[in-house]
């Protein structure tokens, strides 16, 4: 309507003072007449886009585009930086169908559950936003990315890095299942002849509409969790040297003793929810009733095993570490 169009020009403004600034503290006050005062205020309160307002407040260490606001928002930074968790401890390297989703679900939760301990988890894992506390700088990223590009993220450099595995042949059958719920080519084929088709190199997406594709389905069906460990082209050593250097490794078996194990390993001792303080379970996702059968036949899982080799070389290696638990 007419005020959000006023208002979104000096919205803007304000965000492009930020940027520029790098968000220092000392950003000048603009001179603002009633009307655009006025205009910031429906921006801000009435059209919903209060937590992008709270958010540059805070980045600004209090200033806030109108006078009695600004007073406002510095005691609530104090607030929020006496409430946040610490931002950038931990790394959750979420490799497809170990139940990394159900994972998100409770640290996502985690976050809001102790009012005097609360955090925001960065997510690159299909979703690519914000959760939890949004105030705060995040503290957890969750994310599909390979482990080179993981430990880039900034902000999270000297984070502690985990992951949940599962059997790779139980795995791959899994993300068949679930894609075929959708995926044209999945829905027509039976594994075999997915798996025989990539392997001669055929593109199982040609024809499709664009939306109807599937971009990371090849790999995720061929050594897809060694991928995540080096990235498209290293090798079987990489990954294990990377997996050696986790904080943590979870069988996915283990999963419903999430937070216990968290506390026990030390994962993110500052965050009561994993410290032992936690009211919170592990949700269970239901995908129903899985359209090529609850498990594969053993030609399919002969199949599996042998394009899923290095995965499953990579989790017997994991299962050797003293950072695994079953």
């Amino acid at each position: 309507g007419g005020p959000l169009k006023k208002a979104m020009p000096l919205f803007m403004a304000a965000c492009s003072i930020f940027r520029a600034s790098g968000l220092r503290s000392s950003i000048p006050t603009t001179h603002m007449t009633l009307e655009q005062d006025a205009q910031l205020r429906v921006l801000c309160e009435v059209v919903a886009l209060q937590g992008a307002c709270r958010a540059i407040g805070l980045a600004s260490g209090g200033w806030w585009p109108w006078g009695r606001g600004a007073e406002l928002f510095s005691e609530e930074s104090e607030l929020e930086a006496k409430r946040c968790l610490p931002p950038g401890k931990v790394i959750f390297m979420h490799v497809m169908k170990t139940g990394g989703l159900s994972l998100d679900a409770f640290l996502e939760a985690s976050c809001l559950e102790h009012p005097e301990a609360v955090c925001s988890i960065q997510r690159h894992d299909g979703r690519q936003d914000v959760v939890g506390e949004d105030r705060c700088a995040p503290s957890i990223l969750t994310t599909h990315q390979d482990i080179v590009k993981a430990t880039s993220q900034a902000g999270f450099e000297d984070a502690r890095l985990f992951t949940i595995l599962r059997d790779p042949v139980s795995r791959v059958w899994s993300f068949y299942n679930y894609l075929s719920q959708w995926y044209k080519p999945y829905q027509k084929l039976n594994l075999i002849a997915v798996l025989t088709a990539l392997e001669e190199g055929e593109d199982l997406n040609e024809g499709l509409a664009e939306e109807d594709r599937c971009g990371h389905c090849h790999k995720q069906l061929s050594n897809g969790m060694t991928k995540a460990f080096t990235g498209p082209n290293g090798t079987l050593n990489e990954a294990m040297h990377w997996m050696a250097s986790l904080y943590l490794i979870i069988d996915i078996d283990a999963l419903d003793r999430f937070s216990e194990i968290a506390a026990d390993r030390g994962l993110f001792s500052e965050h009561p929810s994993l410290a032992g303080k936690t009211n919170l379970g592990v949700p269970h996702t239901n995908e129903g009733i899985p359209r090529w059968g609850a498990s594969p036949d053993e030609h399919t899982a002969a199949l599996i095993r042998k394009q899923n080799a290095w995965d499953l070389a990579l989790y017997d290696y994991a299962k050797t570490l003293p950072t695994y638990v079953s």
